[in-house]
């Protein structure tokens, strides 16, 4: 009888957990001084962020940062992100080797995507409503990792190692759509010294960090990219209103 009380004793908090904010440990350390994370990385700067649907964190290679990305990988499963300036390249490979290229351009808010052929391309813009997502567009209006826009001071969750680097770990339960039937557990990994990205779980997905040699030169637009953006600030400039003249 003790045996099948304590079982149901341990089942009840296995679901409760969920449901609400474990309490404070009280053998957290105090937040450190500094900025929670770079919200902009360096002007010259590359990152690849490996994505496997697991949370264990050996199992995503995060703990051989120097280990080859595979390129068998499943869709996005490998995000290379190259940042000059105001442009932005956003690699992503796909489950046959091939990479799906995104360029973002600075204030424009314009995002194209060329297919590995190079030849189909699609443009992507913030859609007017801000409860409605563009598909494969990502704002980075407020930040170069806007996976990281939840954390504050208030889900700090203490000091632990991730990838042999001593990071700051914040921890929330959201939802991250208004129709999710329950909330997801978001888990976020800054380095402590440089205060950039070493991992984010969302869920079951384990994403990490892994910051690479800068580029030395602003990467070139591709000709068709270029003639977009030009075309837009062409329909852009003739939609201007010009006031009546008044006689």
């Amino acid at each position: 009888m003790k045996t099948i009380f304590l079982f149901f004793l341990v089942l009840g908090f296995s679901f409760a957990l969920p449901a609400q904010q474990a309490a404070p440990d009280a053998t957290v350390p105090p937040l450190p001084p500094g900025p929670l994370i770079q919200k902009r990385a360096p002007d010259f700067a590359q990152w690849a962020i490996r994505i496997v649907n697991d949370s264990a964190p050996e199992k995503s290679g995060v703990q051989t940062p120097d280990k080859k990305i595979d390129k068998e990988a499943a869709w996005g499963a490998i995000i290379m992100t190259t940042k000059t300036g105001k442009i932005l390249l956003r690699q992503t490979y796909d489950d046959r080797k091939r990479i799906w290229n995104t360029w973002c351009i600075g204030d424009l808010n314009v995002q194209t995507t060329l297919s590995p052929d190079g030849k189909n391309w699609v443009v992507q813009t913030p859609n007017a409503d801000p409860h409605v997502h563009t598909p494969n567009y990502v704002d980075y209006s407020k930040s170069d990792f806007p996976d990281f826009a939840w954390i504050s001071k208030n889900n700090y969750a203490g000091i632990k190692e991730m990838g042999g680097k001593k990071c700051i770990v914040f921890t929330a339960s959201i939802k991250m759509n208004s129709d999710d039937p329950m909330p997801t557990l978001l888990a976020a990994y800054i380095d402590l010294d440089t205060r950039y990205p070493v991992a984010f779980i969302q869920g079951g997905e384990f994403h990490s960090y892994e910051f690479k040699q800068p580029p030395k030169d602003t990467l070139p637009l591709p000709q068709l990219v270029q003639d977009l953006l030009n075309n837009r600030k062409k329909m852009a400039e003739s939609a201007v209103v010009k006031p009546a003249r008044s006689y």
